[in-house]
């Protein structure tokens, strides 16, 4: 069995308020700063923010578990820790409202 997952995650969330949140019209920058984890290699990490500004993917080009004939008894289970740098315009604030996670198997 293969496993190769993305993830998406909504930046803006519902807040209290009644009045809807606009995003900002300049570009939100999102950097790679670490990743560590054994199932994510230097350099197999990518960040992507939505035309919108409301929402960021990360994609893993290397993220791999996997059982069966010829696994490694560790393959089973993997794990990616990523620490971003992100830059966003003055007078806002961001939080994780929402994740979405994708794969295969």
């Amino acid at each position: 069995m293969l496993a190769v997952g993305g993830v998406a995650v909504s930046l803006l969330g519902s807040t209290g308020f009644t009045s809807a949140v606009t995003p900002p019209p300049d570009k939100i920058v999102i950097d790679v700063a670490t990743v560590n984890g054994s199932g994510c290699p230097a350099g197999t990490a990518a960040i992507a923010v939505s035309p919108d500004n409301t929402a960021f993917t990360v994609t893993y080009s290397n993220y791999l578990a996997q059982v069966g004939v010829g696994a490694n008894p560790t393959d089973f289970r993997k794990n990616c820790q990523l620490n971003l740098d992100v830059h966003v315009p003055q007078g806002f604030t961001y939080a994780i409202a929402a994740a979405d996670y994708r794969g295969f198997a």
